[in-house]
């Protein structure tokens, strides 16, 4: 078996339990690690890239066995499973970078255009790209988490020198719909690089041994 075929085998056995099940939650993150491991996710070197590939997970998650915002859910018999997720990925990056592009041109042709008017300029890519999926159940079991802190260590734990900036805030801004990290950086005054590396290093920690505490993931 190649490791195209294991992966859509890892694929068919999450289908294999219930929705919404810690069964099916945990064959869907052995699913997430081996694509990850695999390398065969497109990747490309863009400042957007991870907000991309988390859409990407969301979309796995709500369209692999049942068709939640897709049209049908994963065919094994039409492609594999990262050939599926590749194209979904491309597809979001797009969507930022035409959001970007219209930004820039907000800010360099600020002047409203008229409804009628055939300007590329009054081309609103936002209208062409659909309104998030609603968030799945087990999201708000995280938030009210985040939110309750009841050992205080979100909030209390925070990035050097800016005491104001703590988990519990980056944990939250970034719970979908999330914010992208370019926009928590303006909001909070902070190098978002900086805010990505904290997360990644700590914030992760934490969200991954409440997953572990819940049953979500394998130790």
């Amino acid at each position: 078996m190649n490791e195209l075929q294991t992966l859509n085998a890892l694929a068919r056995q999450v289908c294999d339990h219930p929705p919404r099940t810690p069964e099916r939650i945990r064959a869907m993150n052995r699913l997430i690690r081996a694509i990850e491991q695999s390398g065969k996710l497109w990747y490309e070197a863009s400042d957007v890239y991870d907000d991309a590939k988390q859409k990407t997970w969301f979309y796995l998650v709500q369209n692999l066995c049942e068709a939640v915002t897709a049209k049908q859910p994963f065919n094994p018999e039409i492609s594999s499973v990262t050939t599926w997720l590749n194209a979904y990925l491309k597809r979001r990056l797009q969507d930022f970078q035409m959001v970007r592009q219209a930004d820039y041109r907000q800010r360099v042709y600020p002047t409203s255009m008229p409804e009628n008017s055939n300007d590329v300029s009054a081309f609103n890519p936002l209208e062409q790209i659909a309104a998030p999926p609603d968030i799945p159940p087990i999201l708000d079991v995280v938030k009210a988490w985040v939110i309750t802190d009841t050992d205080g260590i979100l909030r209390t734990l925070h990035v050097p020198d800016r005491p104001d900036i703590t988990a519990q805030q980056l944990i939250l801004r970034r719970l979908p719909p999330e914010m992208s990290w370019q926009a928590i950086g303006e909001k909070l005054n902070y190098s978002w690089k900086q805010l990505t590396n904290f997360y990644h290093h700590h914030c992760r920690k934490h969200l991954r041994q409440f997953g572990i505490h819940q049953g979500w993931l394998e130790k």
